[in-house]
């Protein structure tokens, strides 16, 4: 289940294509995905799962317990014989390098430390001004978070949902704010799993007594985003219309798009041509990151249902 937020994890794990231009200004790479539902919906599992593959840096830490500096950066006074000096000691988002950090609870995570993430999340860097220090600092990783909800979304017929949507400044620095459903299909069988563990007659497996069959699946994973991290594909043409005319229609819809709508879909289309070992990104590419937004809380408040645009268009798969 959840498919489409399984997708938006593997995008992030590959990331898109950083650049920057001879003025200075710099486009960043990372993809960040936040992962929003009820409790019980295993949004804590994807992100330990995300922690567990041998893919570079990750750093895992919890909203309710994180500080400004603790994420950032913290500066200590300490006195010596001849004077007292003053320590950068690097946070998570610096830590990290170019990573992953995974946030859990973001929900809980208290405004003032929800402020200072947003110029690292956005900017890809911290500004530092405390105790005689003034400096910037690069930060260069993606963030993948979770979000508690008080009770599950649902779906309405128009397959929108339905229910108190959250609202906070540090949702827009996501690329996608994806909500993590209840698979009530599948109630039966996750019953009789746990029911079966309690009893001892099923045995937990970890990654060191996999199955061949199931470690063949994850070295393949592994694989292919270590292999598709070394692809560049070039923006065509025909991507490079696909992405301006669904920006300037959200535009026209007055959906609530904005620049970094755009940036998004770029970085994304970027991510799903280099799953794909393209090397060149195309439209199709840019129709099936629009598909993952479709599903997404935060674009489908953006990208808001118009008849004209999605009606006769075939869902895209990878």
């Amino acid at each position: 289940g959840n498919l489409h937020a399984k997708m938006l994890l593997l995008l992030l794990l590959i990331g898109g294509l950083g650049r920057r231009e001879a003025d200075g200004q710099a486009f960043r790479c990372g993809i960040h995905i936040c992962l929003m539902g009820a409790p019980a919906t295993a949004k804590s599992m994807l992100l330990r799962w995300v922690a567990g593959l041998p893919l570079g840096n990750v750093i895992c830490a919890s909203g309710s317990s994180s500080t400004a500096a603790g994420l950032t950066v913290a500066v200590d006074r300490a006195s010596s014989h001849d004077a007292e000096q003053s320590a950068m000691r690097p946070g998570a988002l610096v830590q990290a390098g170019t990573g992953i950090v995974c946030l859990d609870e973001l929900d809980q995570m208290q405004e003032p430390v929800q402020s200072s993430m947003r110029e690292a999340m956005e900017f890809q860097s911290i500004s530092v001004a405390k105790a005689g220090i003034v400096t910037k600092l690069i930060v260069g990783c993606s963030v993948l978070a979770a979000w508690s909800l008080p009770t599950a979304l649902k779906r309405s017929a128009s397959g929108e949902f339905a229910g108190e949507l959250p609202t906070s400044p540090l949702l827009d620095c996501f690329d996608a704010v994806t909500v993590v459903e209840e698979d009530l299909q599948g109630d039966a069988k996750l019953a009789a799993h746990l029911v079966a563990l309690t009893r001892g007659s099923v045995q937990m497996r970890r990654p060191s007594s996999m199955s061949p069959s199931a470690a063949a699946t994850s070295e393949q994973l592994i694989g292919l985003v270590r292999l598709a991290r070394a692809r560049t594909p070039e923006l065509s043409g025909a991507a490079s219309e696909a992405l301006s005319g669904r920006y300037l229609e959200l535009r026209r819809l007055r959906a609530g798009a904005s620049p970094k709508t755009l940036e998004s879909m770029v970085r994304l289309s970027q991510a799903a041509a280099r799953a794909e070992l393209e090397d060149e990104v195309g439209a199709d590419h840019v129709d099936k990151v629009v598909e993952l937004l479709r599903d997404s809380y935060l674009p489908a408040r953006r990208f808001r249902e118009d008849q004209r645009l999605w009606e006769k268009r075939k869902r895209p798969r990878f």
